[in-house]
């Protein structure tokens, strides 16, 4: 969605985290991570349940190498991003540092 339809959305439904998503995707894919991360941080706010907040926000930490707040992210979506990605035998402390690690690949191949 283009911004200006994003932002109707936050006036329409002001508690709707959706409208604040669309405005961190657009801010991430215009590189402007910490206006990102200000939306990501509204729509977790707004509901801390909500996989997909911490998920977006977890690539835009990827994005400025934040490592920390990354997997931070990750475990808090309870790996409930990506599930393929943690059908193996690793144990729960090492999926996160996988998950880190295979998006940041995938985002330089």
């Amino acid at each position: 969605l283009a911004d200006a339809d994003a932002k109707k959305i936050t006036e329409l439904e002001p508690g709707n985290p959706l409208g604040w998503l669309c405005l961190g995707r657009n801010a991430d894919a215009c590189k402007d991570y910490d206006k990102a991360i200000e939306h990501y941080n509204y729509a977790v706010k707004l509901d801390n349940s909500n996989a997909q907040s911490y998920s977006l926000r977890a690539y835009t930490y990827i994005n400025q190498k934040r490592w920390s707040e990354a997997t931070d992210d990750v475990v808090s979506c309870r790996f409930g991003i990506g599930g393929a990605l943690f059908e193996n035998e690793n144990t729960d402390e090492e999926r996160p540092q996988q998950f880190v690690v295979a998006v940041h690949h995938r985002r330089n191949l």
